[in-house]
């Protein structure tokens, strides 16, 4: 929307153009002479009104972080599951002998004295 077209809008044809700082006051003066006594308890409902909002907003934000901290826990209980996985995979069964360096290292000096006492 252009802003010859909101100066020509009907909306604010009666103030010819938007509605400038001494035509709200004129409508806040208006309001004020209709509404003089009940003026007070508008104002309240309106204030508890925006605190039941902010409530209501706060239940919902704190909604939202406890679900995030839920997903967050269980993906870091998942990838501890997966590790402790990874870990079993690599330790070697009850019952089988694990392969180290040295005790194949130490296999293959005794190999070699059996070779040269053949040759021998």
């Amino acid at each position: 929307m252009t802003t010859s077209m909101l100066v020509t809008s009907p909306v604010f044809a009666w103030f010819g153009g938007a509605p400038g700082f001494w035509e709200i006051m004129l409508i806040l003066a208006l309001m004020l002479l209709l509404f003089g006594k009940r003026l007070p308890e508008v104002g309240r409902s309106l204030g508890r009104g925006l605190v039941e909002f902010k409530k209501g907003i706060k239940g919902i934000e704190d909604e939202v972080n406890a679900v995030d901290v839920e997903v967050v826990r269980d993906k870091n209980q998942k990838s501890g599951e997966q590790q402790q996985q990874q870990e079993n995979r690599s330790l070697p069964q009850s019952g089988e002998q694990p392969t180290t360096p040295t005790s194949a290292g130490a296999a293959q000096p005794e190999k070699q004295q059996e070779e040269v006492s053949k040759s021998a």
